[in-house]
């Protein structure tokens, strides 16, 4: 009490003059080892006033709970006087618990012998604990100490934890005509009847529901305690999620390994999107896009979700990917997976990809601007998803982890020699020149995507990112290998022009978030790409740099950012900066 009334004191006194340079006379003990000083002269009364504010937080922090400012006092009208008591730092002897119901994990329970006593440690325990209760189904759990007994400075207590009931989740009852079925809220919300009630399941509602493309609320959710029951009631109105929409881009040309010669001085692109989301009550997503990404060269991708089948925590999806590449090869691939959900936010897939090329001209490698042989693989793999983002859409802080492994059997085709596949890689008409492979060789890829949200300020956040992939198989050529570049991965790039066998691409970006699902950024790109194949080995340091808005229309997200890309020592060039448009779809 002596302490507080001599803050308020100091505070009233301080701020009754204009502010001016201020001389500060300390007396008494010296602040061991502190980060904040007495020092000698302030810039104004104000800077006085929060030095000792700091100077003594500081002190209750490492201990000094006797610590006090005694003897303040105006000299004139810029000077002041004081003396400093520090006092004994306390230590902890131990923190017994005396828990009224079921124990704690045993990295929970607090370890403070021979630390300093400090509210902000207090505080911290006392939130541990209670958040561990109540996100296991004991939300009424109550803490507080029970005694506190002092051998000189040296303190022991004992922290008196009263559990109370255990709570259950029971219903979760729908209002409103949401055309959902209530198995799959339950699933997505992860309010099971029967399971323990937790805290933070019923606090991230709203932000769940936000990135449901099907329902909306139109009321806050609310809770209601019967007996050892939660009843949690969700006022849903449904809202259509089905789209079609395609857009225009126009490019500068540039050279590339997709484009080696300047023919046009623009490059049209197309892209069209189709979504059906929700159409039998189930929750499933049916996606359709078409893109025509370069000259001659036409991409398409279909997919289709069954989430919680049979009302269980197991879905289904299939994904189709076609790429017709200008006159050299058409590839395609069929992957089937089996979704395990972990949470709203978590899952496990396991897969069967089957993927192969067509070439369309018998032309040798070395006659052709992208390498290709006939082949079909294979492959069996795992793929995890962690997202901890607090929007998914326009995120201010959270992270997001993707891990994906694979391994198959590779196979070519073609003419075979010695029970091996020739390749083609010259021909004079008279003379052909070939290098050979085994029919079946094993195949192995990697991938690895890590983005975090750091919040800066209220409506800013920095993202950092790192995008990694590895694929590893001794006859690989350009159609086996992963394509870089535009919107997605690598700004400042052609779409899809860079090939790679390995790469890294990390990501700086500073965005000034003004809606929902709105920003402005600036960013960074760079890139370490190794190009390993049967013909060519190198190894590239691209990168990219621009800025970038998000935008809400009634579909989705548009996106379009203006980057300029470098790479091969080739030196910033402003007149083929790219402009990229993208589109999010709300599901």
């Amino acid at each position: 009490m002596k302490t507080l009334v001599t803050v308020l004191f100091l505070t009233i006194h301080l701020f009754s003059a204009y502010a001016q340079d201020i001389s500060m006379d300390w007396k008494g003990d010296t602040l061991p080892d502190f980060n904040y000083s007495t020092e000698k002269t302030y810039t104004s009364k104000k800077e006085l006033v929060s030095g000792i504010s700091q100077i003594q937080q500081e002190a209750f922090a490492k201990g000094y709970l006797n610590f006090s400012i005694n003897g303040f006092m105006q000299l004139d009208s810029s000077s002041f006087q004081g003396s400093v008591f520090i006092g004994k730092q306390y230590l902890w002897d131990a923190i017994d618990l005396k828990i009224n119901g079921p124990n704690i994990p045993n990295y929970l329970k607090p370890d403070l012998k021979n630390k300093t006593i400090s509210s902000t440690q207090i505080g911290k325990l006392y939130k541990t604990i209670i958040n561990y209760y109540q996100n296991n189904g004991f939300p009424f759990t109550e803490i507080k100490f029970d005694s506190l007994s002092f051998n000189n400075n040296i303190l022991s207590g004992v922290l008196d934890v009263d559990v109370k009931q255990r709570i259950h989740f029971d219903t979760l009852a729908i209002e409103g005509q949401p055309k959902l079925k209530t198995y799959y809220l339950q699933n997505y919300l992860g309010i099971i009847k029967g399971q323990l009630y937790s805290e933070s399941t019923f606090k991230g509602i709203e932000r769940k529901i936000k990135e449901l493309p099907f329902v909306q609320l139109t009321s806050e959710p609310t809770i209601r305690f019967s007996k050892n029951k939660a009843i949690i009631k969700l006022p849903l109105k449904h809202k259509s999620s089905n789209f079609i929409n395609g857009i225009i881009g126009i490019l500068p040309n540039s050279t590339s390994a997709l484009n080696p010669t300047d023919e046009s001085n623009l490059v049209i692109t197309g892209d069209l999107k189709l979504s059906l989301g929700n159409a039998f009550k189930y929750g499933e997503k049916i996606k359709f896009n078409w893109k025509r990404i370069q000259t001659e060269t036409q991409q398409l991708h279909a997919s289709t979700e069954i989430p919680y089948l049979f009302k269980s925590l197991f879905g289904v999806n299939y994904e189709l990917d076609l790429l017709k590449q200008d006159t050299s090869y058409i590839t395609y691939k069929n992957k089937i997976g089996v979704v395990y959900s972990l949470g709203a936010k978590r899952n496990l897939k396991a897969f069967w990809e089957n993927e192969g090329t067509n070439k369309l001209t018998d032309a040798p490698i070395h006659n052709t601007t992208l390498s290709s042989i006939n082949s079909a693989t294979n492959s069996y793999g795992l793929q995890f998803l962690m997202d901890e983002r607090d929007y998914k859409f326009n995120p201010r802080k959270g992270f997001l982890l993707k891990l994906y492994a694979k391994a198959g059997i590779k196979k070519l085709t073609g003419i075979i020699q010695d029970e091996r596949i020739l390749i083609p890689l010259t021909s004079d008409g008279a003379i052909t020149t070939s290098i050979s492979a085994p029919e079946t060789s094993t195949l192995y890829e990697a991938k690895l995507h890590f983005e975090i949200f750091l919040p800066i300020f209220k409506v800013t956040s920095i993202k950092l990112g790192t995008n990694s992939g590895w694929l590893q198989n001794r006859y690989l050529l350009d159609n086996d290998l992963t394509r870089l570049g535009g919107f997605v991965l690598l700004r400042g790039f052609d779409e899809s022009s860079i090939f790679a066998s390995a790469y890294s691409v990390n990501t700086f970006e500073y965005r000034i978030l003004f809606e929902q699902n709105s920003h402005v950024s600036i960013f960074y790109d760079q890139g370490i790409i190794a190009k390993s194949t049967l013909i060519e080995n190198t190894v590239n340091y691209p990168f990219g740099f621009g800025v970038g808005v998000n935008f809400q229309t009634k579909p989705g997200i548009f996106s379009v950012s203006y980057a300029v890309g470098k790479q091969n020592g080739n030196p910033i060039d402003f007149s083929v900066a790219k402009i990229h448009f993208g589109f999010v779809n709300l599901f």
